[in-house]
């Protein structure tokens, strides 16, 4: 700041900062007449040594690619950290750690701040010492990140990265983008971070078809802090909320025609159960959440039963339905599912019959066979109209297949020995009175 008075006297100087006055001013002054003339304002502190750990390096371009000049920019300040208007100071910039060696040219603006220059023919990370009469400036060593495609502009994140579970691995995909593309970047260009409370969490990276893979196993529940950086740049920042493994959704089990074909204006139906290590557990039906979409509006309805709750919904128009499940506000792994609500068929009958609707052993597979008549005449149908709902102690797998004249062969398999009851759906409705019990040893 330069300044001239034509009038001796007393002057009150004052310095404002964002229109708040500045520590220790007003400053009073009392200017004499000058004997020669007004002598210019210099620089006083062109000839004070820079000082470096007050010099600064910064990259000019945004982004580096093989066969291109990239660019560096160091500034130097002086002792009290006014930057520097002259040049002639000792810098020295060096390869400390790269794919290959290369050699650096440093130009001399004269006003204070220094250009390096150099080019590379490998893609990769760079570190690079700048110093100042041997002694590393500030932002050394600098990373300095070289690609062969184009550079990132976008990001996409896919897959479990603001939720997951303890002691269960959440594994989520990065894709460097350019203008909606795929863009190639080297292994170590992508850096992930994730953190609870201070702690780091090992996370593995490795190449993926759509990009990066990233994993980490959460070890307690609470919330963590993820980064995502490409090239040294912050493209994805948030918060993972890890809960308990007993909200794990994928430890539902859907069963029932309703998820995949139903019938209009009849009541459909599927079952959701829960279990941890193979063994029945309550579920609360305030817990499990069910949206159904289609050509007409459809609200299901929630019945429990000794921890199976049954979910049901009518609906009125034919055509496709989507239905999204949630449990504890986490999607269900299955979810969302397409079914298909056909018109209603004519009147229909049921014969069952076969050793496994009455026992059942243990890890073997067991069968019936389910028959489809009208008027005592077999009705063969196109696909499977037949959905077997079998729950018990533990969780069952079943196998429906048409073996002809409108029979249809019923194989499941149960884990653990107990009782357990068969309800048959044709067409999503159900055929029994009651379920039939199997006693399973």
């Amino acid at each position: 700041v330069s300044y001239r008075v034509n009038t001796p006297g007393e002057y009150l100087v004052n310095v404002e900062l964002y229109g708040k006055r500045v520590y220790n001013r007003p400053v009073k002054i009392a200017p004499k007449v000058a004997a020669t003339a007004p002598v210019n304002t210099v620089d006083t502190n062109q000839n004070i040594a820079s000082l470096a750990s007050n010099c600064t390096v910064a990259k000019l371009s945004k982004s580096n690619r093989v066969n291109e000049d990239v660019k560096l920019t160091i500034t130097a300040y002086d002792s009290a950290g006014r930057a520097k208007s002259t040049g002639g100071d000792n810098f020295s910039v060096t390869l400390k750690e790269g794919p290959q060696s290369s050699d650096v040219n440093i130009t001399d603006n004269q006003n204070g701040t220094y250009t390096a220059s150099f080019r590379t023919t490998s893609p990769g990370l760079y570190l690079w010492d700048v110093k100042l009469n041997g002694t590393p400036i500030k932002g050394s060593p600098l990373k300095v990140f070289v690609n062969t495609s184009p550079p990132v502009n976008h990001c996409v994140i896919e897959g479990m990265v603001t939720n997951g579970f303890v002691e269960k691995q959440s594994v989520f995909i990065v894709s460097p983008q350019n203008d909606g593309k795929l863009v190639s970047v080297p292994n170590n260009a992508v850096a992930v971070s994730v953190d609870s409370r201070g702690t780091q969490l090992p996370v593995t990276v490795t190449p993926h078809a759509r990009g990066y893979q990233v994993a980490f196993t959460p070890k307690r529940e609470g919330r963590y802090n993820v980064s995502v950086t490409i090239f040294g740049k912050q493209v994805w920042g948030g918060i993972s909320h890890i809960k308990q493994a007993q909200h794990d959704p994928s430890r539902c089990a859907l069963q029932g025609a309703g998820l995949s074909r139903a019938t209009v204006r009849a009541v459909n139906s599927f079952t959701a159960t829960f279990y941890e290590n193979d063994v029945l557990k309550p579920l609360d039906p305030k817990a499990l959440s069910v949206s159904i979409k289609g050509p007409a509006p459809v609200t299901p309805t929630f019945r429990e039963n000794n921890g199976i709750v049954t979910v049901s919904y009518v609906p009125t128009a034919e055509g496709s339905y989507d239905i999204s499940l949630s449990l504890f506000s986490h999607p269900i792994l299955e979810s969302p599912v397409r079914v298909t609500v056909e018109p209603q068929p004519g009147k229909l009958n049921c014969r069952l019959r076969g050793s496994g609707l009455k026992n059942a052993s243990v890890g073997a597979i067991n069968s019936f066979v389910v028959s489809v008549t009208s008027n005592g005449v077999p009705v063969p149908i196109s696909g499977i109209p037949i959905e077997p709902v079998i729950t018990g102690p533990s969780s069952v797998s079943s196998e429906t297949k048409a073996v002809g004249n409108g029979e249809y062969e019923v194989y499941y398999s149960v884990k653990s020995p107990g009782s357990y009851q068969i309800s048959i759906n044709l067409f999503g409705k159900g055929i029994l009175s009651k379920p039939l019990v199997v006693v399973a040893s």
